[in-house]
């Protein structure tokens, strides 16, 4: 027996080898036909979600440009009506010339202060820049190059003024006045509830000053839009060529909203798609790592079923093979070959009952009969049966503490009772030379009937208290002592307990024993 078990170390070193390389071979696999596609298309997720911004940038930079147009047009089309409603009203009549401006101000037309000078001698009418004579001079010049039947628009900046001065010939002279940079503003500028606005701002603001109360109004223009609209953003702008220079035309807009909760939506979507990818990777990597451990596992239990199972055929051969060929001549030599075939055949029907009883456990044949039972009486038929299959009691000291006056518990009383027979007889194979093993009954956990079983072996690390629970899993610390055993006892026990509605669990440290503690329902 002892020259079989390299060849079987050997095939288990080689399972799990073949294990690893299958585990590694379908995550490969798994990575590349489902992890690269899916961050491909989350690739072109963000790509989409900047090609989106980058469409909604250049289709409102259109359409700014084309609204850019419009209040150029709008612009050029009310300085026009502006002088074309000068003629028509009368104001080259030197009698009607001031209601005429009065009522075209009032109307809102972009003209500010005015002079009608003939075109030999001294200015005549109204003269609204007084105490200005270089711009009374200037004025004066700017009217002698007039053409007549012809607008001029001019730039001026002389002393105090700064801005556009009209000059068209009349009847009694030439008309001069200065364009309303407010009242033009007003004329440019957009609905509020546009999705684009547009506005006139004017260069000499914060620069140089507009004459007195013009200033202060259109300052006040620009700032209440700022205010009104703080979270706006500029979209296009264009300097106007001279003589109008002055003006900037600006085209501004609130920030899209639909284009904001589209891009919005992208990334939740894209972020929910990636929260599920990683997610999903995570949880098929752990139960691909978990069938191959298991697959692993399996295949260990397989190679060590195998030669468990062979030890006791072997000795039955062998002592069949004895009595066959007449080798044990005295009937006590017999009569001692059939209790030692007797005693391996019971071990070699335990080994095959415990892994078809736990195959009906987890198949879920195995059905539980519970019925109020005393507590003594579980931990009495344990023992008995533990003792009468262990025949070396000079190795042993096993003691027994049972609470008096415990409370009934609802099980299944074989099912218990073979439950905690295999916890007593795993305590039994991991303890040394000296075995110490102390069963006890207790009532003080959230109500519950306890059950331990507590021994002096080498104890357990805290990593390994869930999985020496699982099916086929023998402790690394447990596997120092080279003790036999199918890894399916304490499996079985928790199925067993977990079926009658209890609890199993270790406490445990290296080098201190452990204590295995059955919480049971009272009646």
């Amino acid at each position: 027996m002892g020259r079989q078990s390299p060849p079987v170390v050997a095939g288990m070193s080689r399972a799990r080898g073949q294990d690893v390389i299958g585990f590694t071979r379908i995550f490969v696999l798994f990575c590349t036909l489902v992890l690269a596609p899916a961050l491909l298309m989350s690739g072109f997720g963000v790509i989409a979600i900047m090609n989106e911004r980058e469409a909604v940038k250049q289709r409102r930079f259109e359409e700014a440009t084309a609204a850019l147009h419009g209040a150029e047009r709008n612009l050029a089309a009310a300085l026009d009506e502006a002088d074309r409603a000068l003629l028509a009203a009368g104001a080259g009549d030197p009698a009607l010339a001031a209601p005429a401006v009065t009522r075209l101000r009032a109307a809102g037309h972009p003209i500010g202060p005015w002079i009608l000078l003939p075109t030999i001698g001294a200015p005549t009418g109204e003269h609204p820049f007084t105490g200005q004579s270089a711009l009374h001079d200037r004025l004066i010049a700017l009217a002698g190059n007039a053409v007549r039947d012809q607008v001029v628009h001019v730039e001026l900046e002389l002393g105090e003024f700064a801005g556009i001065v009209s000059i068209q010939t009349v009847a009694a002279g030439v008309l001069l006045y200065a364009v309303d940079d407010f009242q033009l503003a007003r004329q440019v500028q957009s609905s509020d509830d546009a999705a684009l606005r547009t506005s006139l701002e004017v260069r000499s603001l914060g620069e140089q000053p507009v004459v007195g109360a013009m200033d202060r109004l259109l300052a006040e223009l620009v700032e209440a839009r700022t205010a009104q609209d703080s979270t706006s953003e500029r979209i296009i702008e264009r300097r106007l060529e001279p003589p109008f220079d002055r003006y900037l035309l600006v085209v501004d807009g609130s920030r899209s909203t639909t284009s904001s909760i589209t891009t919005v939506a992208y990334i939740v979507l894209l972020v929910v798609f990636l929260a599920t990818l990683i997610t999903g990777v995570v949880i098929t990597a752990r139960l691909i790592w978990q069938e191959t451990r298991i697959s692993r596992l399996k295949t260990d239990f397989v190679s060590h079923i195998s030669h468990e199972l062979r030890t006791p055929l072997t000795s039955i051969r062998m002592f069949i093979d004895t009595l066959k060929l007449g080798r044990a001549s005295s009937e006590v030599e017999k009569q001692e070959c059939l209790d030692l075939l007797a005693k391996e055949t019971e071990r070699l029907s335990e080994m095959i009952e415990r892994v078809l009883g736990y195959a009906r456990l987890r198949a879920g044949r195995r059905l539980f009969s519970p019925q109020p039972v005393r507590v003594q009486s579980i931990v009495d038929a344990a023992i008995d049966a533990f003792r009468a299959h262990n025949l070396d009691p000079t190795r042993l000291t096993l003691t027994t503490d049972v609470a008096p006056n415990l409370p009934n518990v609802v099980v299944d009383r074989d099912a218990m009772v073979e439950a905690l027979l295999n916890l007593i007889g795993n305590a039994y194979k991991y303890t040394g030379q000296e075995k110490q093993i102390s069963v006890f009954a207790q009532g003080a956990r959230r109500g519950r009937v306890v059950i331990g079983v507590k021994d002096n072996g080498p104890g357990l690390p805290a990593s390994e208290h869930q999985r020496i629970f699982e099916r086929f899993y023998q402790a690394k610390s447990l596997l120092s002592t080279k003790q036999t055993g199918s890894g399916l006892g304490l499996a079985i026990t928790k199925a067993i307990v977990e079926g009658n509605g209890g609890r199993v669990f270790v406490e445990s440290e290296p080098g201190k024993g452990a204590t295995f503690f059955v919480e049971l329902r009272p009646t």
